[in-house]
């Protein structure tokens, strides 16, 4: 059993407290000019410590060499109004990394440290952000050069897990509970082909009326539309966004370059850098799939 908080206690770690699954992206290599990144998933669980002063997590990372456990702790200092975090990796029990210290500004949360890889000197940092408040990301980024240039070389997307339920009429207790977007398509393999590629999603289930997309804790299917509407449909080529529709999905991607290479080679598009803007330290850029609907994608500020 965990204390309850201490009236005044700081807020900025309450949105992470509860259970999570993490979507991980890791550059294989560290300032070596490696592109090469891997991914894998893993669980973390968060509590208040110290009043609602401090907070730790339990971490396990599936790594695909091999499963581990690792925690943070994260302590604050009311006099300079800064966190410090600590992470801790269980195939090092006796070593703790050295502290990043920050604070949250405008929703993002920037925490820096210097540390050294290879003997050689660098600067760490963390970076939150809050996309969603059931969704938040974290990234880690090295520099060699005292911060001006940075290489993020680790990326945690979380995902809340549901609280236990009672089963309903419509959905048992054990079910996984996705948020998804479903796309109609006249052209379903080459609709589908693009979000696996933009988004690195994996074809779970495929029949002739649909495609299951899965991965990065998104949910897309891809619907054919019925022939006998499907053929009273002409998709432009190049295809002409479909900019009456009032909806439009948005996806948090690790890289808008990469994002542009796979819409290129599936037939979509992506406006050009300069129509970038920014929001809530993400790049934010629009772009369609090979039938025009609209889709976002938003990579973070490095």
């Amino acid at each position: 059993m965990f204390l309850s908080s201490e009236p005044g206690s700081p807020t900025d770690f309450d949105f992470f407290v509860g259970d999570w699954d993490v979507h991980h992206q890791r550059l294989k290599e560290r300032l070596t000019g490696c592109t090469a990144w891997e991914h894998f998933p893993g669980r973390t669980s968060v509590q208040q410590l110290l009043g609602g002063c401090g907070n730790v997590d339990d971490n396990l990372l599936e790594l695909p060499g091999g499963t581990y456990r690792a925690a943070t702790l994260r302590s604050f200092d009311p006099t300079t109004q800064t966190w410090s975090i600590w992470w801790l990796d269980a195939r090092h029990p006796g070593s703790l990394d050295v502290p990043v210290v920050g604070r949250f500004e405008n929703g993002i949360g920037t925490f820096l440290a210097n540390d050294t890889l290879d003997g050689n000197p660098i600067m760490v940092r963390f970076r939150w952000s809050i996309p969603t408040p059931d969704a938040p990301r974290w990234e880690q980024a090295f520099s060699p050069d005292g911060g001006n240039t940075w290489e993020t070389n680790w990326i945690m997307e979380f995902t809340r897990r549901p609280e236990p339920a009672g089963d309903s009429a419509l959905m048992t207790s054990h079910e996984v509970r996705q948020q998804g977007l479903v796309v109609f398509a006249k052209n379903k393999k080459k609709v589908s082909a693009f979000y696996q590629a933009t988004l690195e999603l994996e074809v779970r289930e495929s029949a002739s009326s649909h495609d299951l997309l899965q991965g990065r804790g998104h949910e897309v299917v891809v619907h054919s539309i019925p022939r006998k509407y499907a053929s009273g449909i002409t998709i432009a080529k190049p295809p002409q966004p479909r900019d009456e529709t009032p909806f439009k999905p948005t996806f948090i991607v690790a890289s808008l370059a990469a994002v542009r290479d796979a819409v290129e080679k599936t037939g979509g598009f992506l406006k050009p850098d300069s129509a970038a803007w920014r929001f809530r330290g993400h790049v934010v850029l629009d772009g369609w799939d090979p039938e025009g609907n609209i889709v976002q994608f938003k990579s973070p500020e490095s």
